[in-house]
């Protein structure tokens, strides 16, 4: 509960008037679709989403680039089980857009 109240404080999550229109349009848009009580029946499967992740880049070792494992992974892997992909087709799935992902420029340029 600590954490929403700290998200609510936030200029850039609060329902400020001053933000721009679309931005308000956006939020309306989630808002009723995520409700705190909804968004708490979901933290076991982000939690398993985040695990995941997490183990997959240690396995991988140092110099991981943390974005295509972690942070693109999570969101991806978590939309995929809300719009009810098997968990056992979530990777394959994933591995199977990452291409069209990276291609985007979702990930830093390897160094």
């Amino acid at each position: 509960m600590e954490d929403a109240r700290e998200a609510l404080s936030d200029p850039v999550l609060s329902a400020d008037p001053s933000l721009p229109a679309a931005d308000r349009r956006v939020r309306r848009l989630f808002t009723g679709e995520f409700p705190v009580h909804r968004v708490e029946r979901m933290r076991p499967l982000i939690a398993s989403c985040v695990a995941s992740a997490v183990a997959d880049l240690r396995a991988q070792g140092p110099g991981t680039d943390l974005i295509p494992v972690v942070a693109l992974t999570v969101p991806q892997a978590v939309i995929l089980r809300l719009i009810g992909v098997p968990e056992s087709e979530v990777q394959s799935t994933i591995a199977a857009v990452r291409p069209t992902t990276l291609r985007a420029g979702w990930s830093r340029p390897a160094s």
